[in-house]
C-alpha cells in the first residue's frame, strides 16, 4: 500500500492538505499545521509536492472551503467574540452547521476511494479511524481560537457558539437525493413546515442507500466547486443553568407559586426586604406574592445578582397551601436561563442562610446540576427455591442467557 500514491491522487481530484490528511486515515495527526503532518507521513513525498493545493485558486471538492484558514479568519472576525467576554466563563465551544451537500461529496470520495484502492479502504474501514469533518474542524482550529478570544476549548461547556454555513451550488447538488429516496422525499415535499432536504434527512438517506444505487445517480469522484462556503451567523448560546435543592415549608398560609396575579388579603408578606444595594426595579404584583418560589428568587437576586425572570421554578409534588412540608423537605429545581455569571460552589452555603432568614421557609442542599442528573435506578430482587446448596445455580444462569425477559412489579 503506497500512501504516496493516494495522496498524489487525493491531490488531483481537488482535496486540500487536511481533507488528505483526513482519508490517510492518520487522526492523531497535527491537523493545525497539515503542510508539516503529511511531510513526517509521506517521507518520499517533497515539500513542494505537499504546498501544490495552496497555489491552486479552486476550492477543496470534499470540504468546499470549511477547511481552510480563509474560512477560520471570517469567523474570528466576527463581531460575537466582543460578546463572549461578557460571560463569567473560561471556557466555551463550537458547534458547525453545514450544508447538507457536504455529506453527499463525502460519500462520494469515499467510495472513490473504495473503488481505485480497494485493500486501503477495507483497512481504513474495518479500524474506523477516518475523523469526520466537524471533528477535524476544532482539532485543527481549536488552538488558534483559544488564543483569539482567551479561553479554553471544552466540549463541556455552557458557553456555545453555533455556526450557521451556506453553499450555492446546496439547492441544486442536493436534488440528487429524490432519486436516491423517492419515496421519502416525495412525502416531505408534500410537508407544509418541514424542509424537503434538512441535513438529517440525507444523512439517514446516505445511511441507508446502498453503493450500486448511489453511484448511478453521483459522481465520483466528486467534481470541483466554483465557489466556497459562505458564513451566514455565528450566534452565542448560553445553556441554561439547574440550581437544586430541598426546602421545608412551616406556615399554611403560603403557596409553593403563586396562584393569581392579586395578593390575597389575608396573605402575610415575609418576602426578604430589599438591602440598600439591590438595583432591581420594582416587582409587579405577581412577583410580590409571598410563596416559597419568590422567596427562593429573592435569595438567588441578593446573592448572585441574577435577574428574576430569567428564572423558572418547579418542585415535586401537589401545591397544597394549607398544608405544612416538614422532615427531609420536598426536593426542587430552579433554572436559570442565560447566566452571565460563574455561580461558585462556596456561596451556596451563604444563599441557604440568606433565604433561611425567612420565618415561613428554609432550604438545604442547594447545588449546581446537569440537567441529565434526573434519572431513576430501580432494582429488583427476587427468592428462588432450589435443591442445589451451591452458588452457581441453574436457574441463575438460566435467567442471564435470556433473549428476552419481562419484569412485573406491582406497588403494595
Amino acid at each position: 500500500m503506497n500512501l504516496e500514491e493516494i495522496f498524489s491522487e487525493l491531490l488531483n481530484v481537488g482535496c486540500c492538505n487536511r481533507c488528505s490528511l483526513r482519508l490517510l486515515g492518520d487522526k492523531y495527526s497535527n491537523f493545525e499545521n497539515s503542510e508539516q503532518s503529511l511531510i513526517d507521513l509521506l517521507p518520499v513525498t517533497s515539500e513542494d509536492q505537499v504546498r501544490t493545493k495552496r497555489v491552486r485558486r479552486n476550492p477543496c471538492c470534499l470540504c468546499l472551503g470549511l477547511l481552510e484558514d480563509a474560512f477560520l479568519y471570517q469567523i474570528m472576525g466576527h463581531s460575537c467574540w466582543c460578546d463572549i467576554q461578557d460571560y463569567d466563563s473560561d471556557s466555551f465551544r463550537i458547534n458547525l452547521n453545514t450544508p447538507a451537500n457536504i455529506c453527499i461529496r463525502d460519500r462520494a470520495m469515499h467510495l472513490y476511494i473504495k473503488q481505485k484502492f480497494p485493500d486501503f479502504y477495507e483497512l481504513q474501514n474495518s479500524k474506523e479511524i477516518i475523523l469526520n469533518m466537524h471533528e477535524t474542524f476544532k482539532i485543527a482550529f481549536k488552538a488558534k481560537l483559544e488564543k483569539h478570544c482567551g479561553k479554553t476549548y471544552d466540549v463541556y461547556s455552557g458557553i456555545q457558539l453555533w455556526v450557521t454555513v451556506h453553499h450555492d451550488d446546496y439547492e441544486k447538488e442536493v436534488e440528487v437525493m429524490q432519486f436516491l429516496d423517492p419515496q421519502t422525499y416525495k412525502r416531505r415535499k408534500s410537508l407544509k413546515f418541514m424542509k424537503t432536504f434538512a441535513k438529517n434527512a440525507v444523512k439517514e438517506t446516505l445511511g441507508k442507500v446502498d453503493d450500486h444505487t448511489f453511484l448511478k445517480f453521483v459522481k465520483i469522484p466528486p467534481s470541483i466547486p466554483s465557489s466556497s462556503v459562505k458564513l451566514v451567523s455565528v450566534d452565542l448560546e448560553c445553556l441554561p443553568l439547574f440550581v437544586t435543592g430541598r426546602y421545608c415549608k412551616y406556615s399554611r398560609l403560603i403557596k409553593q407559586v403563586p396562584w393569581d396575579y392579586h395578593v390575597s388579603s389575608n396573605t402575610e408578606s415575609t418576602v426578604l426586604p430589599k438591602t440598600e444595594s439591590d438595583t432591581t426595579d420594582t416587582y409587579t404584583d405577581f412577583d410580590s406574592v409571598n410563596c416559597v418560589r419568590n422567596i427562593i428568587f429573592d435569595g438567588l437576586r441578593r446573592v448572585f445578582r441574577l435577574d428574576k425572570e430569567k428564572m423558572t421554578f418547579c418542585a415535586s409534588g401537589r401545591d397544597e397551601p394549607n398544608m405544612r412540608c416538614l422532615g427531609s423537605g420536598r426536593p426542587f429545581c430552579v433554572k436559570i436561563e442565560i447566566p452571565r455569571k460563574h455561580l461558585p460552589d462556596e456561596l451556596f452555603r451563604e444563599l441557604e442562610e440568606t433565604i433561611n432568614e425567612s420565618p415561613d421557609v428554609a432550604v438545604f442542599d442547594m447545588q449546581l446540576t446537569n440537567k441529565g442528573c434526573r434519572g431513576s435506578f430501580c432494582a429488583f430482587w427476587g427468592i428462588g427455591h432450589t435443591a442445589d446448596a451451591g452458588t452457581d445455580l441453574p436457574f441463575v444462569r438460566q435467567t442471564f442467557n435470556l433473549d428476552y425477559l419481562v419484569i412485573r412489579r406491582s406497588t403494595i
